[in-house]
């Protein structure tokens, strides 16, 4: 049996999940400082880059520094963002914003790229490596499949069967993961293993994006409020600027990362916001 997401329960599972991200952030960077003073921090390798740069060579040069900003910044930002909720959706029912906290659950997998780093564990080919791989990929997986679930369960009727739904993504997102290969023999330069069939993973992750800002205008017009319009916009923008931090391991692309996550989520709460302004 599902337990019932009554506001109240929603609410304290929001404030659990905002405090277990912290303790999150908190044992991350405890464990990258504990490391780096004992020397035992192994920097990944830069032969493999998953994003390309076309900026001047100062800005888009392999900066191991700027790799472990851009995951911390994410971190972070999950954090500052599951605050901001709390604190202007308490009276608020929107289906959106619970599968927006399955997206910053995502992000918060990125935390085990830390204990790849800080432990040296990419250059033991060990099934710790490929275990914490897996859990960085489901991350990945849930933090898009989250806005897809959003866009196309998020009418009135389906309100009440959104603990199903929730249940149902972090099933799909681990099942995906799991099939999903990973070469540990090859690490990027941001310390993730190398996915297979990367030719694939990537058109499914674009295809789902697609189909997210599509359904997102759908809705605009079905729901007739072009406020729909902006979520989908907004929502282009801030999953651009998430997919660009997970790959950053550069200045100019934590600086682009970063400017496009924030900005993108900030739009798509205030317009959650307005759009359920009502409840």
């Amino acid at each position: 049996m599902i337990l019932r997401m009554t506001l109240k329960i929603r609410n304290r599972f929001f404030k659990i999940f905002s405090f277990f991200s912290v303790c999150t952030v908190a044992a991350a960077a405890l464990v990258l400082f504990t490391t780096t003073l004992g020397q035992k921090v192994m920097p990944p390798p830069t032969e493999i880059r998953t994003i390309p740069t076309f900026a001047i060579e100062f800005f888009s040069k392999c900066s191991f520094p700027m790799t472990i900003c851009s995951i911390f910044i994410l971190l972070v930002f999950v954090i500052i963002a599951g605050i901001f909720a709390i604190m202007h959706f308490q009276k608020t029912q929107s289906t959106e914003l619970i599968f927006f906290f399955a997206f910053l659950g995502g992000i918060l997998c990125e935390a085990f790229r830390i204990l790849i780093i800080s432990l040296g564990l990419w250059v033991t080919f060990s099934d710790s490596l490929l275990i914490l791989g897996k859990l960085i990929l489901f991350g990945r997986v849930m933090a898009a499949l989250s806005f897809f679930f959003a866009s196309l369960l998020s009418e009135t009727s389906r309100r009440n069967e959104v603990e199903r739904n929730f249940l149902m993504l972090i099933v799909i997102s681990a099942l995906i993961a799991a099939i999903t290969p990973l070469n540990t023999a090859r690490i990027t330069s941001t310390g993730m293993a190398t996915i297979g069939f990367s030719k694939m993973y990537t058109t499914f992750k674009i295809t789902i994006i697609v189909l997210c800002a599509l359904m997102f205008l759908y809705n605009a017009i079905r729901e007739e409020k072009p406020s729909f319009n902006w979520l989908s916009v907004s929502f282009l923008v801030l999953f651009m600027g998430y997919e660009i931090m997970t790959n950053s391991d550069c200045a100019i692309t934590t600086v682009t990362g970063t400017l496009l996550l924030y900005l993108g989520t900030t739009q798509y709460l205030l317009t959650l916001h307005k759009i359920y302004l009502w409840a």
